[in-house]
């Protein structure tokens, strides 16, 4: 229908308001017409979202005020998708829940949604691609990989094919400011850990010092009482000094 022909239906529609079907008629080839609808038939990236809700028997089956909201809401739909599809690899697409999935008859969701994604920046790694962009609303798409973090080789160069290779045909959208945040607190983790070792393996070496130094001490004080008093035979030394090993290797051990 030409331009001529849809003026002409509306302003039959605005002499008979009384007539629904009229009223209907008008309204579907007015958003045929659309430049924003003409556009949206031609993306692939929006192919189900047209069948779902665009086509002509689609258009049908809605009532008056629902044709009417379509009709406000198409302008802000393209912008929408725009942001949608560069959120998946730039900014916020790893935010974006169930609770963002915008209706597509209602501008204020469409606008909302459009503005949240606008200025949104940073890299994500994902295998979402531009025709299954409705999948980053779902709750089966993994957005963080902070559970999981550890099973990521350490200090892996090429996140993309290891999440690739992680998550296989299961849709994710990962961020990559996420990944590095990860990375450097594990990584501040590990070196926690490796200076309480450090500090761990002093503190046994001096520990084990003093042991040695008073487990020689024992071996030598027979022979040191003997010394300065006197008083030991060689069989009460030889004694003495077999029960200062045996004092010391206990000590050595249980000490």
């Amino acid at each position: 229908m030409n331009l001529q022909s849809i003026k002409l239906l509306n302003i039959l529609s605005a002499c008979q308001p009384e007539n629904e079907s009229l009223a209907k008629i008008s309204s579907i080839n007015a958003i045929k017409s659309m430049e924003a609808y003409q556009e949206l038939a031609r993306r692939k990236a929006f192919h189900d979202e047209f069948k779902e809700f665009l086509t002509e028997e689609k258009l049908q089956s809605l009532t008056g005020s629902q044709l009417k909201q379509l009709q406000e809401a198409l302008p802000a739909i393209p912008d929408c998708l725009d942001n949608i599809i560069y959120s998946l690899k730039n900014g916020d697409g790893p935010k974006l829940t169930a609770a963002d999935r915008p209706d597509f008859m209602s501008r204020a969701s469409v606008e909302g949604l459009s503005e949240r994604l606008e200025d949104s920046t940073g890299k994500n790694y994902t295998n979402i691609r531009p025709e299954e962009f409705m999948t980053i609303f779902a709750d089966s798409t993994v957005k963080s990989i902070r559970d999981i973090f550890v099973q990521l080789p350490a200090h892996c160069k090429d996140y993309e094919a290891v999440l690739h290779d992680l998550f296989g045909n299961q849709k994710y959208c990962i961020s990559e400011k996420e990944i590095k945040d990860l990375d450097a607190e594990f990584a501040g983790m590990v070196d926690q850990k490796e200076r309480l070792i450090g500090t761990g393996k002093v503190l046994r070496f001096k520990h084990r010092l003093v042991k040695g130094i008073i487990g020689l001490f024992f071996i030598l004080l027979p022979g040191l009482i003997n010394d300065f008093v006197g008083c030991f035979d060689s069989t009460m030394s030889n004694a003495a000094f077999v029960l200062m090993i045996i004092a010391a290797i206990v000590y050595w051990k249980k000490g």
